[in-house]
């Protein structure tokens, strides 16, 4: 039977080593590093609103002086300006443990500053403390940094009191706390300048502060377009328009789905995410267990050099020995191994001291080697796997950045096709107006002069209108490319006839919630919080590396003999007779100087704040691509708008023409005519402006999702793995955008 009591100290002792384990010190470390940094741009993004319009002004001459007006006081006389209070901001280099004292420098600025007021009377100042948001040390002498914005301008404006000998009602201090930086506090140069402490004299008037500048403040909404207008080249632009060709109608939706399906491009994105996944599975390896049998056979004849080995002087020494030994080896999330195995064997030689002889002999050994140190912990030993996750995570991220971003050049594909279709139609109306005009000046026997001319602009339009049928087969050509779907490749002379109209709501762009929704979804964002996190992994793991090789050895083992050559009589002996054998150790190793360990762990180190800074200057790349996209929205809807009217314009002129012409004799209508030309063309022109603003308002509003990190969840598609045959018939993972499943 097998004497589990035996293994009882040395079962133990696996058990506790490999039980031993906390929560990974690396995340709390990620966490104070990363924490900070997301609150800091949470607070940055708070701060921001509406700015489209902060230049809303007009240029007037008042008094021979050109001066800048806000769109709303136009026209308006100028006001007489009140004298301004006088204000001087003190920056103190604070240090020590007291931050709101003041040093010989700040006196002497200070000073300097109030020296011009010691002649005046009747003055009255406010003092105002500031300070930056970073938090105090809990050993501070102030609770927090509003109490400390306090105490800045109560050390100012006791020391100004005293030195301008003025009552003590003529100065009054409060503290603004962080709630008004006049910098980022991103940076050490920003938050020197937010430390601060404001003088305001004559101030017995002044006003209150916002804690957000008024200059984003949101200016009056815009009205929403009321079309009118008859857009007639929406209708046309959904029918065939090439009656030789083989029409393909569809939406955008439509077009994404294709593309998510065939494009190339798309496929190439998606492996990386499956490659690195891999990468998990080949670190968990690490810790599988492993099978081993071993045999060996022994034939010796071997010449005698001591009569210790045969216990005779002549003769050569004979044996005869075969072994097997076979077992499990298990690698430990510890560090440690633990490996049982069971040998067994025969022996037999011409020896006077082998007894009995023959013999069969059988081993059961239980040994167990764990780390100390280097390399030692469920931590250390496990980072490696959850690194690899981190990394498979960053690519989906990559995944996700790089669909985004064809998904959005695809839908500025569809926009532009449809502007070019749009376009065209508008070049042959105008086409068949020249020819309508030039046909009625040959009947009415005009002068040739003005039939070249209308002639020349027949030409031109034709041209035109020529040069914007390729126009078209361009974009389409564009457009199949990027989608990659072979039932259009493989047709010929087809005809892409986009059917989603432009959108026309209009909804303003909030930069705050935009910002905000970015620094969540971006996946540059996330890519670069998990490289950072990733880091802190690794920098975790090198300082484990600097510590010396301390490693334990225990084993025990089970022996048995029986005489002759039966291994089973050997087994039973092993269990029946006799006890464990014990052995224990340790092993130390370390050398000297241990540079390439220190080494390690300060690149180590240096790569974190490498990553800290790349961290902020993504986030800093994405907020003002943000801040682009959603003033572009505003600024695109508002060009819409203009174009709109001046359409309306171009119009109501062309029409004012045609309605003169019945009061015109003939001669004056071939005037008119000419002038009819010159109105088409104007309105022609009009009408493309408009179209392009329309369609650049709705490229806008996709490329503001994309800067938010949101089109795949606006367009309802979701990356989702599934498996597809390979050349090898067999099956392999893949990734696909697809259409979200309804949650039940």
């Amino acid at each position: 039977m097998f004497p589990t009591s035996r293994y009882t100290p040395l079962l133990l002792s696996v058990l506790i080593l490999n039980a031993c384990s906390s929560s990974p010190s690396y995340e709390k470390r990620y966490d104070q590093i990363s924490d900070p940094i997301r609150k800091e741009y949470q607070e940055l993004a708070e701060q921001l609103g509406y700015d489209a319009y902060s230049y809303d002004f007009v240029l007037e001459t008042h008094n021979g002086v050109l001066t800048v007006v806000p769109s709303d006081k136009a026209g308006q006389a100028p006001a007489a300006q009140p004298n301004a209070p006088q204000q001087f901001v003190l920056h103190v280099n604070y240090q020590g443990s007291d931050l709101a004292a003041l040093d010989q420098a700040a006196i002497a600025k200070l000073d300097q500053a109030i020296t011009p007021l010691r002649s005046q009377s009747n003055i009255k100042i406010l003092v105002i403390g500031h300070a930056n948001n970073r938090p105090l040390k809990s050993n501070a002498l102030y609770s927090d940094n509003q109490a400390l914005s306090e105490a800045r301008a109560k050390v100012v404006a006791d020391y100004v009191q005293k030195a301008l000998n003025l009552t003590a009602d003529a100065v009054t201090y409060r503290g603004a706390g962080d709630t008004q930086p006049i910098a980022s506090n991103a940076t050490a140069e920003g938050r020197n300048l937010n430390r601060r402490v404001e003088l305001n004299i004559d101030s017995a008037t002044l006003q209150e502060t916002s804690q957000i500048s008024t200059r984003l403040a949101p200016s009056a909404p815009l009205p929403p377009l009321n079309f009118e207008y008859d857009l007639w080249w929406e209708r046309l632009a959904k029918e065939q328009l090439n009656t030789s060709s083989n029409p393909v109608r569809f939406s955008v939706e439509d077009l994404l789905l294709r593309a998510t399906k065939n494009s190339n491009q798309i496929k190439v994105f998606s492996e990386l995410p499956l490659i690195r996944q891999t990468s998990i599975q080949e670190a968990e390896g690490k810790f599988d267990t492993h099978a081993f049998v071993e045999g060996k056979y022994n034939d010796l004849d071997e010449a005698l050099g001591s009569t210790l080995r045969t216990g005779r002087t002549t003769g050569r020494f004979e044996e005869q020995e075969w072994s097997v030994e076979a077992g499990a080896r298990k690698p430990l999330t510890t560090g440690g191994e633990i490996e049982l195995s069971q040998k067994i064997g025969t022996l037999k030689n011409n020896s006077d001291y082998l007894i009995p002889n023959p013999q069969a002999n059988a081993r059961l050994a239980l040994t167990y080697r764990q780390p100390l140190l280097n390399g030692a912990g469920i931590e250390y030993n496990e980072t490696t796997i959850e690194v690899a996750k981190v990394d498979q995570s960053i690519s989906m991220d990559e995944f996700r950045r790089q669909v985004q971003a064809h998904l959005l050049e695809i839908e500025r594909s569809y926009w532009s096709l449809y502007l070019e279709r749009a376009v065209l139609l508008q070049k042959k109306r105008l086409l068949a107006e020249a020819e309508s005009i030039v046909k009625e000046l040959k009947s009415r026997d005009a002068l040739r002069s003005q039939v070249i001319n209308a002639e020349a602009v027949l030409t031109a339009r034709r041209a035109d209108s020529v040069r914007y049928e390729q126009s078209v087969r361009n974009a389409e050509a564009k457009l199949v490319s990027l989608v990659n779907d072979p039932t259009l490749i493989m047709k010929q002379d087809f005809e892409l006839i986009p059917v989603t109209p432009p959108e026309k709501d209009f909804a303003r762009a909030n930069m705050s919630q935009s910002i905000k929704l970015a620094l969540d979804k971006r996946p540059e964002i996330n890519q670069a919080f998990k490289q950072l996190r990733a880091g802190v992994m690794r920098s975790s793991m090198s300082e484990n590396e600097v510590l010396p090789v301390l490693n334990l050895v225990l084993g025990t083992y089970l022996d048995g003999l029986a005489e002759g050559k039966n291994t089973g009589n050997a087994i039973d002996d092993e269990y029946n007779e006799g006890k464990p054998s014990f052995t224990a150790g340790l092993l130390f190793d370390m050398p000297l100087g241990n540079n390439v360990a220190k080494a390690r762990e300060q690149r180590r180190r240096l790569e974190v704040r490498q990553l800290v800074n790349q961290l902020r200057t993504t986030i800093d790349t994405v907020f003002l691509e943000v801040q682009v996209a959603t003033r572009e929205v505003d600024t695109a809807y508002r060009d819409l708008s203009s174009k709109y009217q001046a359409m309306l314009a171009s119009h109501a002129k062309r029409e004012t023409l045609q309605e003169r012409r019945d009061l015109l004799s003939s001669a004056e209508q071939t005037n008119y005519l000419q002038n009819l030309l010159d109105a088409q063309q104007e309105l022609a022109g009009s009408e493309e402006g408009f179209l392009t603003a329309y369609i650049t308002y709705n490229i806008a509003q996709a490329n503001l999702r994309r800067a938010e990190g949101v089109l795949l969840e606006v367009k309802k598609l979701e990356a989702v793995e599934t498996e597809e045959d390979t050349y090898y018939g067999d099956k392999l993972p893949t990734l696909k955008i697809q259409p979200q499943t309804e949650k039940q």
